[in-house]
């Protein structure tokens, strides 16, 4: 028989970043709290979605998931959903990734490099 054991947690105040488990063993979990600079992510965004044309020359298959992303970034920033935000940034981060080669590609990393995403 396995022993089981019941938890319980009360909260009284601000538990913000706070990572919390239970019952399970070896488990790993990070949080990101970095800040980002909306009006530089949003113009990054503008200039990006100026070079949606190139997206399949450059991107291939992948590019469809780019422009949705890009979108997705763009409602994240005007209804204030940080985990669509940093979701979608990932996903762009992924594909420029993945598109060894690319001018764009790493015109991309750079400028999400330099917004700490």
């Amino acid at each position: 028989m396995t022993d089981k054991t019941a938890n319980s947690i009360n909260f009284y105040g601000n538990v913000s970043g706070s990572q919390i488990q239970q019952g399970s063993n070896n488990q790993m979990h990070f949080t990101n709290n970095i800040a980002v600079n909306e009006e530089k992510l949003q113009l990054f965004v503008e200039q990006l979605q100026q070079y949606k044309t190139l997206f399949p020359q450059e991107f291939g298959e992948k590019s469809g998931i780019l422009v949705k992303a890009l979108d997705d970034v763009q409602i994240a920033l005007n209804t204030k959903n940080k985990t669509l935000l940093g979701e979608s940034t990932k996903i762009i981060k992924d594909v420029a990734t993945g598109a060894a080669g690319s001018i764009l590609a790493s015109g991309i990393l750079a400028s999400l490099s330099a917004l700490n995403l």
